[in-house]
């Protein structure tokens, strides 16, 4: 009995239990059946690239406000609005009558520079040397013989001797002839200073021809250092004869002055001495010895530094000197050079501000030019991209019309964001010859803000954003679970994330399940 009741019993158990399975198992299918069903993908390995779009204009990439070097009314303005000019092309010439006023002053300025280094590299003329020894003996001679005869007229005062008349008389023959030979010497040698002076004023004016042809292009650059030369020496020769001139004169005079005192000498000769006309013949000699020894050693002085001359201080002085003269010379060139405004490139005019005898200096805007062969675009982004804007980012470009996009890159990125309107300033570099000549065009304008090329990536209708995270819904064991994720980058249609694994289950809308919520997933394939 006992083993029969046990078996009844077990059995009642078994039953019990498999009914108990049974009722779980078709509960557990009715829940299933009532969670609702939502679309995930799993995340894939793809490139993201980011762009930001935008609309830009073309612009010359090189251009230029053309200013004058120099102050000056503007005598003609030689372009218009539009024109292509060429490199180093007159755009606007200046006034020059000063300009061309100071040239020739500086050139006349170098060649008496030149003309006086010459003097002194070469030392003294022979004939300056002869004329100063010269001089010198006839100092000595002349006041030799003023001496003896002062001498001998305060001793004939003091004797009264009758002999002293005849002497007199002949001494101012003697004077009369000296003084008559000393004018004719002076008469010739100021004709051939006039001469010399003539020659030496035509060669110069030879030499400022001669640089006008050679300027403009007529005659070589060695025609001008020959023509100088010979201005040079001729100046040197002129100088030379007003030295003759000088010397001339100083003999002259001193004839004269012997001879006043020979008439002075026969005068007292023939009048009686008195006491005071002995005391003054004694003051005259004194003074006449004071003078003729001051005299002997002027020309004693002047014979000395010839001989010593030219001595180096001098040389170095004459030399500063024309270096000087000769960079006027030059800069005096570079400004008259100056008065005419030349293109800077090749390029067109764009706009031109000057006029007909407006007054300008330098930093007056005369026209602008711009280069059409160097072309950039220009684009106005978002300041809140300026954090992610470099320099040498890819971008693309559409023309209006369409076509095929145009490769470009970032050039530059203005530093200062532009507060009216909260943008910053782009500026993109484009092929040569991308779009023709033609500046002011619109272009759209793509800029590649990232790329990623093998990150794993979820359609932006995943992600939920927040204030300061981003998140996902992933689908773990049927319930919906929040996950932040890091976003790298994204497109319009593409996020690449950090935080996920490619075998999560992301709900491609997350708008329509809440954390937490049970649901089934249908895994739907990624849009390409």
């Amino acid at each position: 009995m006992e083993p029969l009741r046990f078996w009844t019993r077990s059995r009642r158990r078994v039953a019990l239990l498999a009914g108990l399975v049974a009722a779980s198992t078709l509960a557990a299918g009715w829940y299933t059946q009532r969670r609702p069903v939502v679309d995930v993908v799993r995340p894939v390995r793809r490139e993201v690239r980011e762009v930001v779009v935008a609309s830009g204009r073309l612009e010359a990439a090189r251009t230029t406000r053309v200013s004058p070097r120099i102050s000056g009314a503007v005598r003609n303005v030689l372009v218009a609005q539009g024109d292509r000019v060429r490199q180093g092309q007159v755009l606007v010439v200046l006034e020059a009558d000063e300009l061309e006023e100071d040239l020739r002053q500086a050139a006349a300025r170098v060649a008496t520079a030149a003309a006086e280094l010459q003097r002194l590299l070469t030392g003294p003329p022979a004939e300056d040397l002869t004329q100063a020894a010269e001089a010198l003996r006839a100092a000595v001679r002349a006041g030799g013989a003023q001496v003896r005869a002062a001498e001998q007229r305060l001793q004939d005062l003091q004797q009264g001797r009758p002999e002293a008349v005849r002497v007199a008389e002949s001494l101012v023959d003697q004077a009369r002839a000296a003084a008559a030979a000393a004018q004719a010497e002076l008469e010739a040698a100021l004709a051939a200073a006039d001469a010399a002076a003539s020659a030496a004023s035509q060669a110069e004016a030879d030499a400022r021809r001669t640089r006008a042809l050679v300027a403009a292009g007529a005659l070589a650059a060695a025609d001008t250092e020959k023509a100088d030369l010979q201005a040079s020496r001729l100046k040197a020769e002129e100088l030379a004869a007003r030295r003759r001139v000088d010397a001339a004169r100083a003999r002259t005079l001193l004839a004269q002055q012997q001879l006043a005192a020979a008439e002075r000498q026969l005068e007292l000769a023939r009048r009686p001495a008195s006491e005071a006309q002995i005391q003054a013949a004694r003051q005259e000699l004194q003074a006449l010895q004071a003078r003729v020894r001051a005299e002997i050693a002027t020309a004693q002085a002047r014979w000395e530094s010839l001989l010593k001359s030219p001595r180096p201080v001098e040389v170095r002085v004459a030399r500063a000197r024309y270096r000087e003269a000769l960079e006027a010379l030059r800069a005096a060139q570079r400004r008259l050079a100056a008065r005419e405004v030349r293109a800077p490139f090749s390029g067109v005019v764009v706009e031109v501000f000057a006029q007909t005898g407006q007054t300008v200096a330098p930093g007056t805007v005369l026209l602008t030019l711009a280069d059409p062969t160097s072309v950039q675009v220009v684009v106005d982004l978002d300041e809140q991209n300026l954090a992610r804007l470099r320099a040498g980012q890819n971008a693309w470009l559409l023309p209006p019309g369409g076509g095929s996009p145009v490769p470009a890159r970032v050039g530059a990125v203005d530093p200062q964001v532009d507060v009216q309107r909260g943008t910053v300033r782009v500026r993109l570099s484009v092929p040569p010859g991308a779009f023709g000549p033609t500046l002011g065009r619109t272009v759209d304008v793509s800029v590649e803000l990232g790329y990623w090329p093998e990150s794993l990536a979820v359609p932006v209708g995943c992600l939920q954003q927040s204030s300061d995270a981003a998140s996902v819904l992933v689908l773990v064991n049927g319930r919906a679970v929040r996950r932040e994720v890091r976003v790298l980058g994204r497109n319009d249609r593409w996020a690449a994330v950090a935080g996920l694994d490619p075998t999560d289950l992301v709900v491609l809308r997350p708008d329509r399940l809440r954390p937490g919520s049970a649901a089934r997933a249908r895994v739907v394939p990624p849009e390409p």
